[in-house]
């Protein structure tokens, strides 16, 4: 406390203007209010930039046809000024992105040892390759589970 104290002495004895350090203070905070309520959305929401949301905006705007809109929120910070890659090329795929699995070849869960899609076990650790999808989530589940490991839903 005693330090607060003394910064606040300090303030007085450099400030500027006549008024005390807490008036000043004080008059700070209310032009910083002021300039956030002028710069907040006729809404009353806070404004906050949102990377997702404003891609989103421009890839519907790009759809729609709205070239206006998408130059207005393409406009604005250097990240999105940045020229964009195209990474989905099938010739050179990026050092360090995972190869996708066709549809030939399964995963062992246990190892991650590719195997055949027609396997029945792993051929490295001799785990069941047999899964059983959940069909309140989608998700593939052990032949043993009886319960899904995601969302807790009863396997049939």
């Amino acid at each position: 406390m005693n330090e607060a104290s003394d910064v606040l002495d300090e303030l007085d004895r450099t400030a500027v203007s006549d008024l005390p350090v807490e008036e000043q203070i004080e008059e700070a905070v209310r032009a910083v209010r002021e300039i956030r309520q002028r710069s907040e959305p006729a809404s009353g929401e806070t404004a906050t930039v949102d990377d997702e949301a404003a891609e989103e905006k421009k890839a519907k705007d790009e759809i729609d046809g709205d070239e206006a809109a998408v130059d207005e929120t393409a406009a604005g910070t250097p990240a999105e000024d940045a020229t964009a890659v195209d990474v989905h090329t099938e010739d050179a795929p990026a050092g360090d992105a995972r190869p996708v699995q066709s549809a030939q070849v399964q995963v062992c869960r246990i190892c991650r040892t590719v195997n055949e899609a027609s396997a029945r076990f792993c051929i490295e650790c001799g785990a069941s390759l047999k899964t059983i999808a959940c069909a309140g989530c989608g998700t593939e589940n052990p032949a043993s589970a009886r319960f899904c490991a995601q969302c807790g839903g009863k396997l049939i």
